[in-house]
């Protein structure tokens, strides 16, 4: 015979933990997330597209709602669209925007 037990509060209080987002995740984390190299998610944060928060002198997190609005923020993939090749402006605009990144 089974008898049924009623969750106690911590597994409730742990149910409830699951379903909820952080609000901040360490660099490493963002890199996992993003497939990101720690650099590339400096130069993010420096440049203003993603928000890092200092919680220390060694410690830094990153925003997920800003990662979550720089990923919102980038062109979908269509599939048959054609690839655009950059013109000779368009490559110089492109390659001063990675020079202000640091890329």
């Amino acid at each position: 015979m089974m008898v049924y037990a009623p969750p106690s509060t911590m597994d409730r209080a742990m149910q409830v933990l699951e379903n909820v987002k952080p609000t901040l995740i360490s660099v490493e984390e963002a890199c996992t997330k993003l497939r990101l190299s720690r650099s590339t998610i400096y130069a993010l944060a420096r440049s203003g597209q993603i928000e890092i928060k200092r919680l220390g002198p060694k410690i830094s997190r990153v925003v997920v709602e800003s990662l979550d609005r720089y990923v919102a923020g980038l062109p979908s993939f269509q599939p048959g669209s054609p690839i655009k090749t950059l013109t000779d402006e368009e490559r110089a605009e492109r390659d001063a925007d990675l020079a202000k990144l640091g890329l």
